[in-house]
């Protein structure tokens, strides 16, 4: 008899759960990089320092704490399965931004710390209100 240790993660999902959402939450658990393919090559992002993405039709463009941005052929959908959910969200049809990262939610738009506005949608205005009180102290 074989005493292996199995050092894979231990993954516990509900048996709806679909292939995409166990792949999200494996990605959580071993903090990999997003491997995204660009005309000059395939870039390899750690989310950490994701601040934003911003998309325009079928392209979106992702940028960084460094204030490096990287334009890839991907629609904002397919991008935003890739982020974990626990550190992203959708403020808008066109942004998905760390949450980490606001600072400021405006009735028609949310600060950044680097001070970018971006717009947020009336319907998410009140869910990033709601994440945000949760993990603040309201004073």
């Amino acid at each position: 008899m074989s005493n292996s240790i199995n050092k894979r993660p231990l993954q516990f999902t509900r048996p709806d759960a679909s292939p995409l959402k166990i792949r999200r939450s494996t990605a959580i658990l071993l903090r990999r990089k997003i491997a995204v393919s660009t005309q000059e090559g395939m870039h390899f992002i750690d989310p950490m320092t994701i601040v934003r993405c911003e998309a325009d039709n079928n392209y979106c463009m992702i940028l960084l704490r460094s204030g490096k941005s990287i334009l890839v052929s991907k629609t904002l959908k397919v991008i935003e399965a890739a982020l974990p959910v626990s550190r992203f969200v959708r403020v808008h049809n066109s942004h998905v931004v760390a949450i980490q990262e606001i600072t400021f939610v405006g009735k028609y738009h949310l600060r950044l710390t680097d001070a970018t506005k971006v717009p947020v949608s009336r319907r998410s205005r009140h869910a990033v209100l709601e994440l945000m009180l949760d993990e603040s102290v309201v004073i």
